[in-house]
């Protein structure tokens, strides 16, 4: 496979930076791939063979359009041939929030909820000041619990003097946002009332809302539920998890 004319007599592969192709067993719809191969094997008189060409654009290329050339060539009888396709590769916006959750506090007691925001799609978000705004929304304003939202900055998981209150992403991150596939942390930090009783509970919405377009295209607002309920027996459970990326 070549981004440029491939000539039988003297093929020769050559693609941009970032961007690589592999051959799989496959059939017409190639929904299914099997296993990687780097020739066609033998292939009978009369018969023909499928197999599956994964074409995969490196991080960050997005609005590009690329010409490509697949070219087989019989290492018995030099016979080939060559097909051009071309590949579209557009611009995705794409924000995750990571995770709902639920916690116990004491009467006047304070609990601190991790999320995780992630940019899976294919351009920067957050490079300007509004573009991408961090919101925290009471289901009850007048429950007199009181909500605080902080940047992780070192990304320990942890509040501490390090992380500064959010608002926007690019005010805490210095204007650089988020990167495709990178991710920040985001403490919710939720204090009772003294006045609150037990058994008592107080909903809280982070909301992350992408302001505007970028590159001509908008994105989805998306936002965690947190809940936290007054106990006299506080139980606080810390769990940690792996987000699998192919599942």
């Amino acid at each position: 496979a070549s981004s440029t004319a491939i000539n039988l007599n003297n093929p020769v592969s050559t693609l941009p930076a970032g961007w690589t192709v592999s051959f799989f067993e496959g059939d017409a719809t190639c929904t299914t791939l099997g296993a990687q191969i780097a020739n066609s094997g033998n292939v009978p008189a009369n018969s023909t063979k499928q197999y599956c060409a994964v074409v995969q654009p490196g991080a960050g290329i997005n609005n590009t359009t690329l010409p490509i050339w697949f070219a087989i060539k019989s290492a018995v009888n030099q016979q080939g041939d060559v097909v051009k396709n071309q590949v579209v590769v557009q611009a995705i916006r794409n924000l995750t929030l990571w995770a709902d959750q639920q916690g116990q506090v004491q009467v006047g007691g304070t609990i601190v909820y991790l999320h995780t925001l992630k940019n899976q799609g294919t351009v920067q978000e957050g490079t300007s000041a509004g573009q991408v705004k961090l919101e925290v929304e009471p289901l009850n304003v007048n429950d007199g619990f009181s909500y605080t939202l902080y940047y992780d900055a070192n990304n320990n998981g942890v509040l501490d003097n390090t992380d500064v209150i959010a608002g926007d992403l690019a005010t805490i991150t210095a204007n650089v946002g988020l990167a495709p596939d990178q991710s920040i942390q985001l403490l919710l930090k939720v204090q009772s009332p003294p006045t609150a009783t037990n058994g008592m509970s107080s909903q809280v919405a982070l909301v992350v809302t992408p302001v505007g377009q970028v590159q001509g295209l908008t994105a989805a607002t998306v936002k965690n539920t947190d809940i936290t309920i007054v106990s006299s027996n506080q139980l606080r459970l810390v769990k940690s998890q792996l987000k699998d990326e192919t599942c």
